[in-house]
């Protein structure tokens, strides 16, 4: 069979993930559980043990030496900070006059090697038959990215850029039990996916016409540099109920709603029981 990367006829593995593991490690309970949710619905809650994978899309040497090299890389500049290529990233933290944190500047993140990440998990999700990612469909610059990725050519800031913000504050907690599909958003500007994944968000903008000027500021660019912007607990509200829908934000609220951390890891309990 064909590998969807290098396009060349090799045996293909029997489970690639579509989003790498790693990702989900703060999602998962004490017995490695999370909930996963499809669209809007509460109803469509599941119980899952592992992120979503899917058979015969990548070679073992497409998913290992290239896929897995960017994720590697994206995994110790997000979490661990080990290893010496990300020991000289440096992040300065934005201050609200009232002191909130507003958002975090990054240097010395590698351009190429973080936005390739970045847009290999759009790209596995667009290729992908799986119905957790089927509003993710992008047509011909699904062939552009594999390029991308493939030729280890990220191209300019402006060509796919990628948002990044996250949740801080005690809605931060709210978010660390719960990953629901991708989302797309069409408008007469053009199109854009958005992921949850933990407590972050993941804006990709696919049409140039409609990337902001505000993006050149946060996107990482050939400089090396990007900011990530938090959402605080009024703006994390507001973005849930419009991203999760109002009943997955209510079942949220309950969840950690305890008076104590141990009330809320009973309930947290509960709730995945439930599901």
């Amino acid at each position: 069979m064909r590998c969807r990367l290098c396009l060349q006829d090799k045996e293909l593995l029997k489970n690639s993930h579509i989003i790498p593991e790693f990702m989900y490690w703060e999602l998962f309970d004490e017995k490695h559980r999370m909930v996963r949710t499809q669209g809007l619905d509460i109803s469509s809650a599941k119980r899952i043990q592992s992120g979503e994978k899917e058979s015969n899309i990548l070679c073992q040497q497409c998913d290992n030496e290239i896929i897995g090299k960017l994720e590697g890389y994206a995994s110790r500049a997000l979490f661990s900070g080990k290893g010496e290529d990300v020991k000289k990233i440096r992040t300065e933290n934005q201050l609200h006059p009232d002191g909130i944190l507003t958002s975090t500047f990054c240097k010395n993140v590698d351009y190429t090697k973080f936005k390739l990440f970045l847009l290999s998990m759009l790209w596995r999700a667009s290729i992908s038959k799986l119905d957790f990612f089927k509003e993710v469909e992008l047509g011909p610059k699904e062939e552009c990215l594999r390029r991308m990725i493939f030729q280890n050519m990220p191209l300019s800031q402006l060509d796919f850029p990628c948002f990044i913000s996250s949740f801080i504050g005690h809605n931060r907690q709210m978010t660390s039990i719960i990953i629901t599909s991708p989302r797309k958003i069409k408008n007469a500007n053009g199109t854009r996916y958005i992921f949850q994944i933990g407590q972050f968000v993941l804006m990709y903008f696919v049409s140039k016409n409609d990337t902001p000027i505000w993006i050149q500021d946060a996107a990482i660019t050939p400089e090396n540099k990007m900011r990530i912007v938090h959402f605080d607990d009024k703006r994390s509200i507001e973005f849930m109920e419009a991203y999760f829908g109002s009943t997955i934000v209510q079942a949220l609220q309950f969840v950690h709603g305890g008076t104590s951390p141990t009330q809320t890891n009973t309930k947290r309990t509960e709730f995945i029981n439930s599901v």
